[in-house]
């Protein structure tokens, strides 16, 4: 016989404190820095809905960022209408990421012609997207060698635009890896300038 275990664990969301930590990170950063809060898994546990219905009433974020596509949808029917990111769009999800109108995370130039190819045939024009690139993290998004494919694939659509460009840091938290950091960042810079070159409109 197996009997469930209850355990009277409790946790207290305090809303006010996640807005005054997103104020806190806010005042160390340029003013034209925009800010997306990562709400996905349930915004980790903290209740995606809340936290998102709490930080677009009360401002100071941007953007939204989810996992998957049914986490954006659902903020939608909720009537959060700030720009959310998806980071990792499911194959068979993009005309619903269309219709919701939620931006994609690209990451491989696989994705980037499978979204482009539903975005035209949605009729989409200019729709947005995000680009991540790998500088040292390993794990997903395009490598800097794969600039002049990317672009020439972007060149060929008018169906999306690049609204962004990212990376992700693997040690930016500690001080001893601070010039592996840099290399990251420096690479970015590298890629961000090819692009900004060849690309018809601006990007963050």
């Amino acid at each position: 016989m197996i009997s469930s275990l209850h355990r009277p664990t409790l946790a207290k969301v305090d809303l006010s404190a996640i807005s005054e930590n997103i104020e806190q990170v806010v005042s160390h950063i340029p003013k034209k820095v925009q800010t997306f809060a990562v709400v996905k898994a349930n915004a980790y546990g903290l209740g995606s809905n809340e936290v998102a219905r709490y930080l677009e009433q009360t401002g100071g974020v941007d953007y939204f960022a989810v996992a998957v596509c049914d986490e954006g949808k659902e903020l939608r029917r909720l009537g959060i209408t700030t720009q959310i990111m998806v980071m990792n769009p499911e194959p068979g999800s993009y005309e619903q990421i269309m219709s919701n109108h939620l931006e994609p995370n690209i990451f491989n130039k696989h994705l980037l012609l499978d979204f482009i190819s539903a975005a035209e045939r949605y009729g989409a024009h200019l729709y947005p997207i995000h680009l991540k690139w790998n500088t040292g993290m390993h794990r997903t998004g395009f490598d800097e060698d794969e600039v002049e494919e990317v672009l020439t694939i972007l060149s060929r659509t008018g169906a999306v635009r690049v609204a962004s460009i990212f990376t992700h840091l693997s040690v930016a938290d500690e001080p001893t890896e601070d010039d592996y950091t840099y290399r990251q960042l420096a690479m970015l810079d590298r890629v961000e300038q090819r692009l900004r070159r060849a690309l018809p409109h601006p990007f963050l």
